[in-house]
């Protein structure tokens, strides 16, 4: 498939299953990665490679990654490591806005990992609402 379109991606290892869509909202200018099931840091790091690729096949440097219907599995020290370890590019002008739920008990998770990506040069932004991540993301 070329640069535009959607792309339906699944990594299961051991049981640990998560499924994830990945669109190229081209009009719109934003790569949409909608998540389902558990985020191990194996599996965070396959899909962002997989949407960093997308990004540099495109030229779309946004992101908007909805992980509502997931739980991070990732432990607490890869949080810490993963921008590092995972040895996926920062690309300039990279833009992610993280869409949570406000009820998940992996805020704390998701919120270290966002620190880890700014200190690595990433702009990333967590939000609930999918309209304000929108303005944000494409503002």
């Amino acid at each position: 498939m070329g640069p535009s379109g959607t792309y339906n991606c699944l990594n299961d290892q051991k049981g640990q299953g998560m499924k994830y869509s990945l669109e190229i909202r081209q009009k719109e200018q934003y790569i949409s990665v909608v998540t389902e099931g558990d985020l191990t840091a194996r599996n965070i790091g396959d899909m962002g490679r997989d949407f960093v690729q997308k990004e540099v096949e495109t030229g779309i440097r946004k992101v908007l990654l909805d992980i509502r219907k997931s739980r991070v599995k990732a432990g607490f020290l890869d949080a810490f490591t993963y921008t590092t370890s995972s040895k996926i590019p920062i690309l300039p002008g990279e833009k992610n806005a993280i869409l949570v739920d406000p009820k998940s008990p992996d805020l704390l998770k998701i919120r270290i990992y966002m620190l880890q990506s700014t200190a690595c040069g990433l702009h990333v932004r967590k939000f609930t609402d999918e309209k304000e991540a929108l303005e944000w993301l494409l503002g």
